[in-house]
C-alpha cells in the first residue's frame, strides 16, 4: 500500500469538511476586498481614505445632494446611484467615503494579522528549539515565563501595551520640550527613570502570543533528543555535549543485533 503525505491527508480532511471550505472562501474574498482598495479609490470613488468631503455635493441619479448637510448629518449609502462614489455612505461631519476607509481598513488589520502571526512564529520556535535541546532549568525558565505571560487575560495586556507605548509616546515629547525650554540642557532624573521603567514594561508584553509555537517545537525538540539514531541533540552545535555519547547506544544496539545474527546462524548449523 502506497503511503500518503502529511500534507495530502490534511488536505483530504480539509475536504471533506464543509465548514471549513466555507469559510475558507469567505476569507479569501476578504482578502480580495482588501487588497483591491486601491483599484476602488482611484477608479471608482476617487478619493483617498483620509480625503473630507464636507463641503463638497454629489451627483445622485440625477440629483445633487450635499455630502454632509447643515445640521452635519452625512449622506447614506447611495450604492451604484453616485457611479460608486459613497458606496456605504460618508462618514461623520468629515464626509469620508465609508466603502474606501473600510477597504483600506482590511488592508491594516491583514498586514497587523500577518506580522504579528509571523513574529510570533520566529520567537516561539527560537524559544522552543533552545527549551528542548537544552532542557533543565532552561526549559523551566522558558516554560514557567511563558506561563506567566498567558496568566494574564490577552485584552488587558493589548490595553497595558496600548497605555506604555502612549505614555512613552507622551514622555519622549515632554523630555523633547523641556531640552527646547532650557536650551539642551538634559531632562530631569525622574523623567529619564520613567522612560526607562516603561520601556520594561513594553518588553514584558511582547512574547503574549508565543505559548503554541514554543510548545510545539520543544516537544519536536525533546523526542528528537531521547532518540538514539539521532545525532544530536545536535553535533553541529555542541560535539563534546551530546554528539558522541547520543550516537553510542545506537552503535551497541547494531552491535547486539549483528551478534545475535551470529549466534542464529552457528545454532542452525
Amino acid at each position: 500500500m502506497e503511503g500518503r503525505s502529511p500534507w495530502y491527508l490534511a488536505y483530504r480532511r480539509l475536504r471533506r469538511n464543509r465548514t471549513a471550505l466555507a469559510f475558507g472562501a469567505l476569507f479569501v474574498l476578504i482578502v480580495v476586498f482588501s487588497l483591491a482598495a486601491p483599484l476602488w479609490a482611484n477608479e471608482v470613488a476617487d478619493t483617498g481614505p483620509n480625503a473630507t468631503h464636507t463641503l463638497e455635493k454629489v451627483e445622485v441619479d440625477g440629483e445633487t445632494r450635499e455630502v454632509v448637510d447643515p445640521e452635519g448629518r452625512p449622506v447614506g449609502p447611495l450604492w451604484l446611484g453616485a457611479g460608486g462614489k459613497f458606496f456605504l455612505g460618508a462618514d461623520g461631519r468629515l464626509g469620508r467615503d465609508e466603502m474606501v476607509r473600510l477597504m483600506y481598513g482590511g488592508r491594516t488589520s491583514l498586514f497587523v494579522g500577518i506580522v504579528a502571526a509571523l513574529i510570533t512564529v520566529m520567537l516561539g520556535t527560537a524559544l522552543g528549539l533552545l527549551a528542548g535541546y537544552y532542557r533543565g532549568w532552561v526549559d523551566a525558565v522558558i516554560a514557567r515565563t511563558l506561563d506567566v505571560v498567558w496568566a494574564f487575560p490577552v485584552i488587558l495586556l493589548a490595553i497595558a501595551l496600548g497605555l506604555i507605548v502612549g505614555f512613552v509616546l507622551l514622555g519622549l515629547a515632554v523630555e523633547a520640550l523641556y531640552r527646547k525650554l532650557v536650551r539642551e540642557r538634559p531632562a530631569p532624573r525622574l523623567l529619564a527613570l520613567g522612560l526607562r521603567l516603561a520601556h520594561e514594561l513594553g518588553a514584558l508584553a511582547v512574547p503574549a502570543n508565543l505559548g503554541d509555537p514554543d510548545e510545539c517545537v520543544r516537544a519536536v525538540a525533546a523526542h528528537a533528543g531521547r532518540h538514539s539514531h539521532v545525532p544530536a541533540r545536535g553535533i553541529a552545535l555542541d560535539r563534546r555535549r551530546g554528539g558522541e555519547r547520543h550516537q553510542l547506544p545506537a552503535r551497541e544496539e547494531e552491535r547486539g543485533v549483528a551478534g545475535g545474527d551470529h549466534a542464529a546462524e552457528r545454532d542452525q548449523e
